[in-house]
């Protein structure tokens, strides 16, 4: 045996133990129950409240923000003691954990936090969180990475991304189509956002190739297939096409699983993908909805790539079709993506578009819009 398979074996057995340690450690740590002695008489009043509102705030404030009972509950929350917190964080009740989770990081720096962190991803707990009449919903285990994230090692990290990523956990395909979260966020696939952006951000490796496929078979999302498509495969063709054909039409298009083939056939470009990405056109036509604008932009841009007779052919088709949208027309969604590449090659059809002062208009709104979702995506993903 050489030196690099030995290390290599060492480095697999080391990653084993330590997985089975942390595993060991959170299944461990599921069985200790809250020992409410642990916590005063009169802080478990408190305690008793948040259950019973089953809300972080609450839904009778108004517009303006919290109202004073919601924010009477958190001011006497945090005169709790530390070791009260920590005691808390083992509550049956999600909202008061949530709640103790962020008076921990808060007071506590030596919290082992990472058994908690990861026991949570096989819970999939949400949280309610109310401003005034607005209810948004986050999952804890967002929440706990959020709070311990910067205290985490390189190793620490690494283990997490890699359970998160690569471990059959149940929970994360669970009604995954079902998944709505409210809200601007590119929660797709499965319940934990930071899971998502860490396979967004995924390399096109070769050593990720086929765990990603065997995650395909589980769960059909649209990052885990932007992440394939990455690979530009010619085998993944059928993946392109059936995904593009079969998807359901989304109203938010983040949750399009075409909007992120067409993405991925942007940034990643390969003429494996050209016969299906031209054959696509038709479903696009025989399917259009004034909420998929941005799903038409993405697909102009990602032909864009292709520089051939069949790309203007389905341009000039494309602005043919315009005679039956009343907005989002398709000679606006050409005008900005032509202006976005600057390609001398599409000049045929750029001569072509006339746009009226009602549609600069509408074009610049919808181009901001675009703007702020590629930002949030950027930033949200480092």
């Amino acid at each position: 045996m050489g030196n690099a398979d030995l290390h290599k074996m060492i480095v697999t057995m080391r990653t084993v133990l330590i997985l089975t340690l942390f595993f060991y450690s959170f299944n461990s740590f599921s069985q200790n129950g809250f020992d409410s002695t642990k916590v005063s008489i009169n802080f478990m009043k408190v305690v008793r409240e948040i259950v019973q509102c089953r809300c972080i705030g609450n839904y009778r404030g108004g517009f303006g923000g919290e109202d004073d009972s919601s924010l009477s509950i958190n001011n006497r929350f945090k005169k709790g003691t530390v070791q009260e917190f920590l005691e808390l964080v083992n509550h049956p009740s999600k909202e008061v954990r949530y709640m103790a989770f962020n008076e921990v990081a808060e007071r506590c720096d030596t919290f082992n936090f990472m058994p908690y962190i990861i026991n949570s991803f096989k819970k999939n707990e949400r949280i309610n969180i109310s401003s005034g009449s607005i209810v948004n919903e986050i999952n804890l285990s967002d929440q706990l990475i959020n709070l311990f994230v910067n205290r985490m090692t390189v190793e620490q990290r690494k283990l997490m991304d890699s359970i998160l990523i690569f471990e059959t956990i149940d929970v994360f395909y669970s009604n995954i189509k079902k998944e709505n979260s409210p809200g601007l966020n590119i929660s797709l696939s499965g319940p934990i956002k930071y899971r998502e952006k860490l396979i967004y951000k995924l390399n096109p490796e070769e050593k990720y190739y086929q765990k990603l496929k065997s995650i395909y078979n589980r769960e059909s999302s649209p990052l885990v297939v932007y992440a394939i498509l990455k690979f530009a495969k010619p085998e993944d063709s059928i993946i392109l096409l059936k995904e593009i054909v079969s998807h359901q039409k989304e109203y938010l298009f983040w949750k399009s699983q075409a909007f992120w083939c067409y993405r991925a056939i942007y940034e990643h470009p390969n003429n494996n993908y050209f016969s299906s990405l031209s054959k696509a056109y038709y479903d696009i036509k025989a399917n259009y909805i004034w909420q998929d604008g941005y799903e038409r932009y993405m697909y102009i841009l990602a032909l864009t790539k292709y520089r051939s007779i069949e790309s203007i052919e389905i341009f000039l088709k494309m602005l043919k079709d315009d005679e039956n949208l009343p907005i989002m027309k398709n000679s606006c969604l050409l005008s900005m993506a032509l202006q976005e590449i600057k390609n001398d090659y599409f000049k045929t059809i750029s001569d072509r578009l006339v746009n009226s002062p009602e549609d600069e208009v509408w074009m610049k709104t919808f181009k901001n819009g675009f703007d702020a979702f590629n930002k949030q995506l950027t930033t949200e993903s480092q």
